[in-house]
């Protein structure tokens, strides 16, 4: 589902309204049905109140979202300036989650840094580079080689099962689980949700590829 399609089944104006229910995890489905307006069915409210917390965990398609509302001409700008602050205070125009030192391979426990992003295993990210390398599984970009020293051993690692769909700590394969991805192609893969597949991605470039050589050729 697309982020614009999300956020209509959530209602902008709610979604912005409500942004901190809906963000407070203390407050289950229950409680928000009680909060949000009551001229809507309890089957409508449950509904946006699954869309908005989809929305929510989610810190790529949250920024898109934001920015999706700020950018839009046909939204009244009250709404427009209360987006703005939550982005300002989520600080969540760029978000790679951090990385934490464990000795066990385990992934998936929350922790609150701005938003409630999933900590990334170290070792099971370095294991995984020493697996694949560190050029990009999808466009083969090397940062080394175009950027020299600075951009050495630079790479991000996709968790091919999303980790927000994860409640509980799990022991996790670096070489089934991870995939070494340059951050372009890791915004694409998560233009979705749920995220679009690698092979996905690579096959939309080969399209997009041979669409251009085409219209050269035409």
């Amino acid at each position: 589902m697309t982020t614009e399609k999300l956020l209509n089944g959530v209602g902008i104006k709610i979604f912005i309204e409500y942004f901190e229910d809906f963000s407070n995890e203390s407050l289950q489905t229950n409680d928000l049905i009680e909060i949000l307006p009551n001229k809507y069915t309890e089957k409508s409210r449950r509904s946006r109140i699954s869309k908005a917390r989809t929305i929510i965990k989610n810190p790529y398609l949250l920024s898109d979202t934001l920015k999706y509302i700020i950018n839009s001409n046909k939204i009244d700008n009250k709404i427009k300036n209360k987006a703005k602050k939550i982005l300002n205070f989520e600080k969540i125009d760029i978000i790679y989650p951090d990385e934490i030192e464990d000795k066990d391979l385990f992934e998936g426990t929350k922790k609150q840094i701005t938003v409630n992003a999933y900590e990334r295993n170290s070792q099971a990210r370095q294991k995984c580079i020493e697996h694949y390398g560190t050029k990009c599984t999808i466009c083969s970009f090397d940062f080394e080689k175009i950027y020299g020293e600075i951009g050495q051993n630079f790479i991000h690692v996709h968790h091919i099962r999303p980790l927000s769909e994860i409640n509980e700590k799990y022991q996790i394969s670096p070489i089934e689980d991870l995939r070494p991805v340059c951050p372009n192609c890791h915004a694409m893969l998560h233009k979705r949700i749920p995220a679009y597949g690698i092979e996905e991605i690579q096959d939309k470039i080969k399209q997009t590829t041979y669409n251009k050589t085409l219209k050269r050729n035409i």
